[in-house]
């Protein structure tokens, strides 16, 4: 008798236990298993650009618009290795094919 899979928002439990949220501080992202590479652009220019600490919402938002792309240090591999992250947490429906050339925005989850 197999067991069932854990649900994507089990499965992206981090640090302190609890699931990855939009309300999650950035700081968040760097315990849900995205890379140092992937992480630290973010870390760092998010609350210069945005005048204020960023949560996961914000990157998902940016995300979904396109706007991470114009981070610095960001390429196509790191976008889609966040995309991944915000999908398995499930606060995407799917990561698009090539985010830096994305027309429309995938469906965000509520």
């Amino acid at each position: 008798m197999t067991s069932q899979p854990a649900e994507p928002s089990e499965r992206y439990q981090h640090g302190d236990g609890h699931t990855l949220t939009a309300d999650c501080p950035l700081q968040c992202l760097a315990t849900a298993q995205l890379s140092a590479k992937s992480f630290n652009p973010l870390n760092h220019e998010l609350p210069w650009l945005l005048g204020r600490p960023a949560t996961v919402g914000d990157v998902t938002r940016l995300y979904l618009y396109g706007y991470l792309r114009y981070v610095r240090h960001l390429g196509p591999r790191r976008l889609g290795e966040i995309g991944l992250v915000l999908t398995l947490a499930d606060l995407l429906s799917a990561p698009p094919r090539d985010p830096r050339t994305t027309t429309h925005a995938p469906t965000p989850r509520s």
